[in-house]
């Protein structure tokens, strides 16, 4: 179903950015003016090899410059006074630690 792998609910104008069966369910009736059941819903997704799966975690506000900026020049800096300072550098997200946790699942090709 190319409406649902890979797209996001907010661009059908959803207020829920995950899919769900009741929003697949509504995206159905609204392009068919058919009615399916929670249960036809999900046969349907399972049949298209869909299944429940966790959002990967992707900034939709990435900056592609600003990541090879990073690259470049900031972290090389950063880098060269650590070593200058006999410090060590750390990044949160290798500490365990999430600031912005995944709730809830979404419907996605099956991994």
């Amino acid at each position: 179903m190319r409406w649902v792998n890979g797209k996001n609910p907010i661009q059908y104008g959803f207020d829920f950015g995950l899919w769900t069966r009741n929003l697949v369910r509504e995206l159905v009736r609204q392009r068919f003016d058919v009615t399916l059941s929670l249960a036809s819903i999900g046969a349907m997704l399972a049949r298209l090899h869909l299944t429940p799966q966790k959002p990967l975690q992707r900034a939709y506000q990435r900056d592609p410059e600003a990541i090879e900026r990073w690259q470049r020049d900031t972290y090389p800096n950063i880098a060269r006074r650590a070593r200058e300072q006999k410090a060590d550098i750390f990044f949160w997200d290798e500490s365990g630690f999430r600031a912005d946790s995944v709730h809830g699942r979404t419907w996605a090709a099956a991994r």
